[in-house]
C-alpha cells in the first residue's frame, strides 16, 4: 500500500513546466451588442495550438504551462479541456489566481503513442 502511494508522490513532485504550445490567438465579444462593454458581455477566446511528436513523447501527466490574461478582465472560477481531434482530453485548464490559468497534462500522454497534436479551442 505504501509503495503505490510513494510512486504517486514522486510523480506529483516530478511535474515539469512546459512551453505554451499556442500558435494563434483571436479574441471577440459576445453579449449585449452595445458599444460600451458591460458585465453581461462574454469574451470568447480562440486558441490555436500545436505539439510535435518529439515534444509529446516527453510530456507526463501533471506537466503544465501557465498563462495570464492581462488587463481589466473579471474572471470567475473556470476550467475547460483542450481536446485532440477525436475529443480526448489532452490538457485540463483552470484559473488558479484571478486572471492566471494553468494547463495540466492528462493521462493522454501515457495512453497514446507520441504523435503531433494540433487544433483550435474556443473558450
Amino acid at each position: 500500500m505504501i509503495l503505490p502511494f510513494l510512486s504517486l508522490a514522486s510523480l506529483a513532485l516530478a511535474q515539469t513546466q512546459l512551453n505554451a504550445p499556442f500558435t494563434s490567438l483571436a479574441v471577440g465579444f459576445k453579449g449585449t451588442g452595445n458599444l460600451r462593454q458591460t458585465y453581461e458581455d462574454i469574451i470568447e477566446v480562440k486558441l490555436g495550438f500545436e505539439l510535435d511528436a518529439t515534444t509529446t513523447e516527453t510530456i507526463q501527466p501533471g506537466d503544465f504551462f501557465d498563462m495570464v490574461i492581462d488587463g481589466m478582465v473579471m474572471t470567475s472560477p473556470y476550467s475547460f479541456e483542450v481536446l485532440d481531434s477525436l475529443g480526448a482530453p489532452v490538457f485540463v485548464v483552470s484559473n488558479f489566481e484571478g486572471n492566471s490559468f494553468r494547463a495540466a497534462a492528462t493521462d493522454y500522454f501515457l495512453e497514446n503513442a507520441p504523435q503531433s497534436i494540433e487544433g483550435e479551442r474556443c473558450v
